[in-house]
Formats: structure tokens, sequence, C-alpha cells
């Protein structure tokens, strides 16, 4: 269980979550048929450049666009910044499908799968229950101590930061999420803009 933790909803919530990696699921949206296969670099530096309040990323002359032709994007500097850096980091070839920060925002500029902000919050509410920071084992105890290590101060920063309660559970049975926990975290979510649900959908 512990190899999956990363993958929970709570640390979605997490101020930290710089530490964590992306998930499969970014893969699960744009197929690595499209990311797979390295292309020759064309471009020498990759920049950014403001459009009405927005960022768009320039790779020498040329707008970056997204996999389905769409002009890339995004709401704020600090994400722009951050997408050019990993096009400036390309080498000789472009591995399309080491550059997580791109692909999460080409999700979020095509939403391939069409999906509304009602989808995305079921979605991540569906995970809840199964969250793997909620379940322990009762056994070996410094197994169960390192759980509560490692993952006791994400479930209090969440409890406190959103006021609900988060049970956990030693058993299989699923640990009992009451409803004012699912309509605090429902209209928690519900204040995200697009950009922030997709962040934390395919986080």
């Amino acid at each position: 269980m512990a190899s999956a933790a990363a993958n929970g909803v709570l640390q979605r919530f997490h101020p930290f979550l710089k530490k964590f990696p992306l998930s499969n699921a970014i893969n699960t949206v744009f197929t690595r048929k499209l990311h797979s296969k390295e292309l020759k670099k064309f471009y020498k530096t990759a920049t950014i450049s403001q459009n009405n309040g927005q960022f768009e990323i320039n790779l020498d002359k040329r707008k970056l666009r997204t996999p389905l032709g769409n002009v890339f994007i995004v709401p704020n500097e600090s994400l722009a910044l951050a997408v050019a850096t990993e096009w400036n980091g390309q080498k000789n070839a472009i591995k399309q499908n080491k550059m997580n920060l791109t692909m999460l925002c080409n999700t979020a500029i095509d939403n391939p799968l069409q999906r509304s902000k009602t989808d995305l919050i079921r979605s991540i509410l569906h995970y809840l229950e199964t969250d793997t920071l909620c379940y322990r084992m009762s056994e070996p105890e410094d197994l169960l101590e390192l759980q509560k290590q490692k993952w006791d101060p994400i479930i209090d920063w969440f409890k406190n930061r959103y006021n609900v309660p988060i049970e956990t559970t030693t058993t299989f049975a699923l640990p009992c999420i009451s409803d004012a926990t699912i309509g605090g975290i429902h209209t928690q979510l519900n204040s995200y803009t697009m950009w922030g649900l997709t962040g934390r959908c395919y986080f």
C-alpha cells in the first residue's frame, strides 16, 4: 500500500505537492503513442510572451501548440516559465513523455475527453474512500508506526485546513467518510477553476 501513497486524494490538496511525481493518469488522457516517439529538436530557445493577461510559449518564433492544434496558453507566468524550462531542457531530441507539465497543460487546454467541472470533481471524490493514506497495517508494528509518522501529518493538515473529519482503518473495510466531509471537500473543489481541478485530478 505504501508505494501508492503519492496518488491519494488527500495529498493533492497539500501545499508540498511538488515533491510528488505526476501519476500515470496523464498518459491515460494523451496516450503513450502521442508522447513516446522522440522528435528531433527543431528550435534553439523556448521563451514566453504575454497575451491579454495570459502567457504563451514560443519555440524561437513559432507558437507552441497542443496535440489538438490549439495555441498553448497558460493562465500565469510561473507556469509558463516552468513549461519553457522543460522545453529548454531538451537536448538533441524532444522527449515528450518526460515533459510532465507540458502534458498536464495539454490536457487542461485540449480537454480531449470533454470532461466538465462536475465530471472532474466526481472523479476526485470517487477515490476518497480508497485513499491509501486512510489504510494502515496493524502489523508489523514498525510499519504501522512508519505509516503514522509519514502519513498522519498530511491527514492532520487536511483536517485542519478544510475543517473536515478523516478516519483511518486497519481493516479491509472502507473507512467511514461522512457526508459532511464529502460536502466540505466538494465545496472546496467547486471553488477551483478547470485548471486547478485538472491539476488535482491528474496529479
